[in-house]
């Protein structure tokens, strides 16, 4: 299986984000799996990481598991704000990962169209992950976006 770059879980409990990102490191998907819990330090790595410049340095692609709820900044103003700031979305794929079963939510998310590839609810399993993988594979296949097979 190719892997991806790198995973990224941004949702402000410490507990959440340490237990998928070990589902996550033991499924083998990624080359790297970081996880931020302050919505405005993981705006800053967004920025700091792909605003307005292509991910050229290393191949694949990357994937954000971006909560909703979240003090001071929700995920849908990081989605907002990722536009705003020219973020390079060629190789960055967003699925909200979300404890929120309102409807309302939901819909919010459908209008991002194709700026956010999923909207899971918690907990994150194994068969979500795959999912979003068979899912990604189309963009993923594209020349640049994977990383050689490591397993």
């Amino acid at each position: 299986m190719k892997k991806l770059r790198r995973i990224l879980l941004i949702d402000d409990d410490d507990l959440t984000c340490f237990v998928n990102k070990l589902l996550l490191e033991s499924m083998g998907v990624a080359h790297e799996v970081e996880s931020i819990t302050d919505p405005w330090l993981a705006l800053k790595f967004i920025l700091e990481n792909y605003h307005r410049k292509p991910l050229t340095e290393k191949p694949g692609a990357d994937l954000i598991f971006l909560d909703i709820s979240m003090p001071g900044m929700d995920g849908f103003e990081i989605l907002d704000d990722m536009d705003a700031l020219g973020i390079d979305r060629s190789r960055v794929f967003v699925v909200m990962l979300t404890t929120s079963i309102n409807q309302h939510d939901r819909q919010k998310a459908a209008g991002y169209g194709d700026k956010l590839q999923g909207y899971l609810t918690k907990p994150l399993r194994k068969e979500d992950v795959e999912e979003v993988l068979l899912k990604l594979k189309p963009q993923l296949d594209k020349p640049g976006n994977s990383t050689e097979d490591d397993s």
